[in-house]
């Protein structure tokens, strides 16, 4: 018996020296992940990429290479090398960002992909992330929209119906980027459809003054023109302009970033 108690006590004790060493690690970590935040706010996208990889570092020494939470780190890292494009970047430099944030999504994918079905939605938003990574180099390019991108999208939101519902936030949000860039493509008959089936969510789950809903509104009209259905048009581009009026607000840049108003910070 006291073999036994022996035996267990110094478990016990290896367990305490284990979590002792490395909960500064995690303190650590959480400290970082904190100042990865503000730097992003303030648009310092490399400084918050020093963080992030410090972050990385430190999240594989405990958890090692294949968990979850790194796959939110890497989405984050391709995020940030998607949104340093805005800033007057030369060609060069946004040709290599973009090639990093398919290297960094296309390790989230990897790590989402080998995960339980429960945790398959994530794999559904990394796939909209490198559909969407796709379409804005085209974009940037001044390219055709790929193909390749159109059918990622499609195949996010066939995970994401089955995981999480099409009353879901991600799916209806994945569905608008597809119709937006179903639109650029010219199919402005299967756009308009996507985003008139979208427009009854976002006006059950914003605040009826929300520039969200207004931007929804304003690519329903744009496709709506687009196949000729101009009086619904005009209809839902004053739905928008009136939200912007109470705003006080009377421009929105056609190019938004679409991650911003697309995926959710883990």
């Amino acid at each position: 018996m006291n073999k036994i108690i022996a035996f267990f006590a110094v478990i016990n004790l290896l367990l305490l020296i284990f979590f002792s060493m490395r909960e500064p690690s995690l303190e650590k970590t959480y400290d970082l992940l904190e100042k990865a935040r503000k730097a992003r706010d303030e648009n310092l996208f490399v400084k918050q990429r020093d963080f992030l990889e410090q972050v990385i570092d430190e999240r594989i020494k405990i958890l090692g290479y294949n968990h979850p939470g790194l796959a939110k780190l890497y989405s984050r890292m391709a995020h940030s090398y998607v949104s340093s494009n805005n800033f007057g970047l030369k060609l060069p430099e946004v040709s290599k960002n973009f090639e990093k944030a398919e290297y960094f999504v296309d390790k989230a994918i990897s790590i989402a992909g080998n995960q339980k079905d429960k945790q398959k939605w994530q794999l559904g938003l990394y796939v909209a992330q490198k559909g969407n990574i796709i379409l804005e180099k085209a974009e940037f390019g001044s390219q055709q929209v790929p193909e390749r991108g159109i059918m990622l999208l499609q195949q996010s939101l066939k995970i994401l119906k089955n995981d999480l519902g099409m009353q879901s936030p991600e799916f209806q949000i994945t569905k608008t980027i597809l119709a937006r860039a179903l639109k650029k493509k010219g199919d402005c008959n299967h756009s308009m459809n996507l985003l008139a089936e979208t427009i009854g969510w976002f006006e059950n789950n914003l605040p009826p003054d929300s520039e969200r809903l207004a931007l929804q509104y304003e690519n329903l009209a744009s496709s709506q023109a687009c196949e000729g259905h101009f009086d619904e048009s005009i209809k839902n581009n004053q739905n928008a302009l009136a939200i912007y009026g109470k705003n006080d607000t009377y421009y929105i840049p056609s190019l938004i970033l679409m991650y911003q108003n697309s995926f959710i910070y883990f």
